[in-house]
Protein backbone atom coordinates (compact mmCIF):
# COMPACT_ATOMS: atom_id res chain seq x y z
CA UNK A 1 0.00 0.00 0.00
CA UNK A 2 1.12 3.60 -0.84
CA UNK A 3 1.45 5.75 2.57
CA UNK A 4 1.59 9.49 3.03
CA UNK A 5 5.23 9.67 4.14
CA UNK A 6 8.09 7.88 5.22
CA UNK A 7 7.61 8.68 9.11
CA UNK A 8 7.17 5.42 10.40
CA UNK A 9 6.96 4.14 13.91
CA UNK A 10 6.59 0.86 15.85
CA UNK A 11 6.80 -2.60 14.90
CA UNK A 12 8.46 -3.97 17.99
CA UNK A 13 10.09 -5.09 19.44
CA UNK A 14 13.31 -4.67 18.30
CA UNK A 15 16.66 -2.23 19.08
CA UNK A 16 16.80 0.50 15.91
CA UNK A 17 16.29 3.74 15.57
CA UNK A 18 13.19 5.12 17.11
CA UNK A 19 11.82 6.16 13.30
CA UNK A 20 12.12 3.20 11.03
CA UNK A 21 13.56 3.63 7.63
CA UNK A 22 13.10 1.44 4.74
CA UNK A 23 13.67 -2.18 5.11
CA UNK A 24 12.49 -5.48 6.57
CA UNK A 25 10.93 -5.72 9.93
CA UNK A 26 10.36 -9.29 10.75
CA UNK A 27 8.19 -10.16 13.90
CA UNK A 28 8.47 -13.46 14.93
CA UNK A 29 9.95 -13.64 18.49
CA UNK A 30 12.61 -16.31 18.71
CA UNK A 31 14.88 -14.64 21.64
CA UNK A 32 17.44 -13.48 19.29
CA UNK A 33 20.27 -11.86 21.06
CA UNK A 34 20.78 -8.19 21.30
CA UNK A 35 21.45 -6.97 18.14
CA UNK A 36 20.71 -3.12 16.21
CA UNK A 37 18.64 -3.87 13.37
CA UNK A 38 19.14 -1.88 10.67
CA UNK A 39 16.05 -3.26 8.93
CA UNK A 40 17.49 -6.31 7.18
CA UNK A 41 15.27 -9.16 8.77
CA UNK A 42 15.82 -11.18 11.66
CA UNK A 43 16.63 -9.10 14.25
CA UNK A 44 13.64 -8.98 16.10
CA UNK A 45 13.62 -9.84 20.11
CA UNK A 46 11.67 -11.27 22.24
CA UNK A 47 8.48 -9.32 21.98
CA UNK A 48 5.66 -8.97 19.58
CA UNK A 49 3.43 -5.78 18.60
CA UNK A 50 2.35 -5.49 15.09
CA UNK A 51 1.46 -1.99 15.30
CA UNK A 52 2.82 1.14 13.68
CA UNK A 53 1.96 4.54 13.85
CA UNK A 54 2.23 6.90 10.50
CA UNK A 55 2.37 10.63 9.78
CA UNK A 56 0.49 11.81 7.64
CA UNK A 57 2.09 13.45 5.16
CA UNK A 58 3.14 17.46 6.28
CA UNK A 59 0.19 17.33 8.36
CA UNK A 60 0.39 16.53 12.34
CA UNK A 61 -1.79 13.98 11.90
CA UNK A 62 -0.93 10.17 12.41
CA UNK A 63 -2.75 7.16 11.72
CA UNK A 64 -2.16 3.58 12.83
CA UNK A 65 -2.03 -0.02 11.54
CA UNK A 66 -2.76 -3.07 13.41
CA UNK A 67 -1.49 -6.27 11.63
CA UNK A 68 -1.84 -9.61 13.76
CA UNK A 69 -1.17 -12.44 12.12
CA UNK A 70 -0.61 -16.12 13.84
CA UNK A 71 2.45 -16.58 11.65
CA UNK A 72 5.74 -14.99 11.34
CA UNK A 73 5.41 -11.65 9.42
CA UNK A 74 8.00 -8.90 7.75
CA UNK A 75 6.76 -5.43 7.20
CA UNK A 76 8.66 -3.95 4.52
CA UNK A 77 9.51 -0.20 4.20
CA UNK A 78 10.47 0.97 0.18
CA UNK A 79 10.27 3.82 -1.59
CA UNK A 80 9.82 3.81 -5.06
CA UNK A 81 9.09 6.29 -8.14
CA UNK A 82 8.87 8.66 -5.19
CA UNK A 83 6.46 7.05 -3.49
CA UNK A 84 6.63 5.72 -0.11
CA UNK A 85 5.35 2.00 0.01
CA UNK A 86 4.48 -0.45 3.24
CA UNK A 87 3.50 -4.13 2.37
CA UNK A 88 3.39 -6.78 4.26
CA UNK A 89 5.07 -10.39 4.07
CA UNK A 90 3.49 -13.37 6.22
CA UNK A 91 3.91 -16.91 5.68
CA UNK A 92 0.26 -17.61 6.22
CA UNK A 93 -1.82 -17.82 9.12
CA UNK A 94 -5.42 -16.21 10.26
CA UNK A 95 -4.98 -12.09 9.85
CA UNK A 96 -6.94 -9.57 11.67
CA UNK A 97 -6.15 -6.29 9.95
CA UNK A 98 -7.15 -2.48 11.99
CA UNK A 99 -6.79 0.94 10.66
CA UNK A 100 -6.86 3.71 13.24
CA UNK A 101 -7.74 6.94 10.89
CA UNK A 102 -6.59 10.57 11.71
CA UNK A 103 -5.56 11.79 15.20
CA UNK A 104 -2.68 12.98 17.57
CA UNK A 105 -0.48 10.51 18.00
CA UNK A 106 -1.49 10.25 21.28
CA UNK A 107 -5.11 10.06 20.33
CA UNK A 108 -4.49 6.68 17.93
CA UNK A 109 -1.86 5.17 20.31
CA UNK A 110 -5.08 5.70 23.08
CA UNK A 111 -7.58 4.18 20.34
CA UNK A 112 -5.19 1.33 19.90
CA UNK A 113 -5.20 0.13 23.29
CA UNK A 114 -8.76 0.69 23.85
CA UNK A 115 -9.19 -2.28 21.06
CA UNK A 116 -6.64 -4.56 21.91
CA UNK A 117 -7.42 -4.30 25.71
CA UNK A 118 -5.98 -1.92 29.02
CA UNK A 119 -3.43 -3.68 31.29
CA UNK A 120 -4.55 -5.29 34.37
CA UNK A 121 -4.14 -3.88 37.66
CA UNK A 122 -1.47 -6.41 38.69
CA UNK A 123 -1.64 -7.98 41.85
CA UNK A 124 0.16 -5.77 45.15
CA UNK A 125 2.93 -8.59 45.69
CA UNK A 126 3.98 -7.55 42.46
CA UNK A 127 5.23 -4.27 43.32
CA UNK A 128 7.87 -6.33 45.97
CA UNK A 129 11.33 -6.91 45.58
CA UNK A 130 11.94 -10.03 43.47
CA UNK A 131 14.76 -12.37 43.35
CA UNK A 132 16.40 -14.14 40.41
CA UNK A 133 19.20 -15.40 38.47
CA UNK A 134 20.50 -17.32 35.50
CA UNK A 135 23.08 -19.10 37.22
CA UNK A 136 21.43 -21.09 40.17
CA UNK A 137 21.86 -24.55 39.12
CA UNK A 138 21.20 -25.92 42.79
CA UNK A 139 18.35 -25.18 44.68
CA UNK A 140 20.48 -24.86 47.58
CA UNK A 141 21.62 -21.94 45.95
CA UNK A 142 18.20 -20.31 45.91
CA UNK A 143 17.80 -21.27 49.10
CA UNK A 144 21.03 -19.21 49.89
CA UNK A 145 19.76 -16.20 48.22
CA UNK A 146 16.31 -16.58 49.96
CA UNK A 147 18.52 -16.54 53.64
CA UNK A 148 20.77 -13.92 51.95
CA UNK A 149 17.43 -11.50 52.10
CA UNK A 150 16.22 -12.36 55.51
CA UNK A 151 19.80 -12.04 57.01
CA UNK A 152 19.99 -8.60 56.09
CA UNK A 153 16.75 -7.70 56.75
CA UNK A 154 15.69 -7.30 52.99
CA UNK A 155 12.06 -7.84 52.28
CA UNK A 156 11.38 -10.29 49.57
CA UNK A 157 7.87 -11.30 47.87
CA UNK A 158 9.08 -13.61 45.23
CA UNK A 159 11.64 -15.72 43.45
CA UNK A 160 12.08 -16.56 40.08
CA UNK A 161 13.84 -19.69 38.71
CA UNK A 162 14.91 -19.12 35.23
CA UNK A 163 15.48 -22.87 33.32
CA UNK A 164 18.27 -23.97 35.62
CA UNK A 165 15.71 -25.60 37.50
CA UNK A 166 14.33 -27.97 34.40
CA UNK A 167 16.32 -31.27 33.45
CA UNK A 168 18.14 -30.29 30.26
CA UNK A 169 15.61 -27.09 29.74
CA UNK A 170 12.53 -28.97 29.31
CA UNK A 171 9.67 -28.36 30.23
CA UNK A 172 7.51 -30.32 33.25
CA UNK A 173 10.87 -31.96 33.98
CA UNK A 174 12.58 -31.03 36.96
CA UNK A 175 16.71 -31.52 37.27
CA UNK A 176 18.14 -33.35 39.42
CA UNK A 177 19.39 -30.72 41.73
CA UNK A 178 15.91 -29.26 42.36
CA UNK A 179 13.70 -32.73 43.07
CA UNK A 180 12.84 -30.71 45.99
CA UNK A 181 11.41 -27.68 44.73
CA UNK A 182 7.62 -28.71 45.38
CA UNK A 183 8.26 -28.87 49.15
CA UNK A 184 10.58 -26.00 49.17
CA UNK A 185 7.78 -24.15 47.43
CA UNK A 186 5.25 -24.65 49.89
CA UNK A 187 8.05 -23.91 52.73
CA UNK A 188 7.92 -20.29 49.99
CA UNK A 189 4.61 -20.04 50.72
CA UNK A 190 4.04 -20.74 54.01
CA UNK A 191 6.35 -17.48 54.99
CA UNK A 192 4.55 -15.50 52.85
CA UNK A 193 6.61 -15.26 49.78
CA UNK A 194 5.84 -16.54 45.97
CA UNK A 195 8.04 -18.11 43.44
CA UNK A 196 7.57 -17.65 39.54
CA UNK A 197 8.87 -20.50 37.22
CA UNK A 198 10.06 -19.97 33.93
CA UNK A 199 8.28 -22.29 31.36
CA UNK A 200 9.41 -22.29 27.19
CA UNK A 201 7.42 -21.92 24.03
CA UNK A 202 9.57 -24.47 22.91
CA UNK A 203 10.14 -28.14 23.98
CA UNK A 204 13.56 -29.40 24.51
CA UNK A 205 14.58 -30.65 21.18
CA UNK A 206 15.54 -34.26 22.32
CA UNK A 207 13.45 -37.00 20.20
CA UNK A 208 13.39 -39.20 23.15
CA UNK A 209 11.43 -36.11 24.93
CA UNK A 210 7.82 -37.36 25.33
CA UNK A 211 6.71 -33.95 24.96
CA UNK A 212 8.40 -33.71 21.39
CA UNK A 213 6.76 -37.04 20.39
CA UNK A 214 3.12 -36.24 21.28
CA UNK A 215 3.36 -32.77 19.72
CA UNK A 216 4.57 -34.37 16.51
CA UNK A 217 1.90 -36.92 16.68
CA UNK A 218 -0.79 -34.30 17.50
CA UNK A 219 0.27 -32.05 14.99
CA UNK A 220 0.75 -29.16 17.69
CA UNK A 221 4.18 -28.36 16.54
CA UNK A 222 5.10 -25.54 14.46
CA UNK A 223 6.85 -26.74 11.58
CA UNK A 224 9.90 -25.53 9.24
CA UNK A 225 9.05 -27.63 6.79
CA UNK A 226 6.37 -30.35 6.11
CA UNK A 227 8.60 -32.96 8.13
CA UNK A 228 10.90 -30.87 10.36
CA UNK A 229 9.91 -29.16 13.84
CA UNK A 230 10.72 -25.21 13.68
CA UNK A 231 14.10 -24.98 15.96
CA UNK A 232 14.87 -21.30 17.71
Amino acid sequence: MTIPSGHIYGFGERESNFELGQGAWTMWPTENKVEFDAGQGGKQLHGMHPFCLIKSGNSSEFFGIFFRSSNAQAPVVSYKENQHILSYITTGGNLDINFFFRGSAKEIISEYQKFIGLPKLPPFWSMGFHASGNGWHHLDKVKDVVGDYEAHGVPLESVWLDGNYMEDFKNFYLAKNFTDLKDYTQELHSNGKKIVVTLYGGLGNDMNSPNKYVGLAKDALIMQNATTPFEG
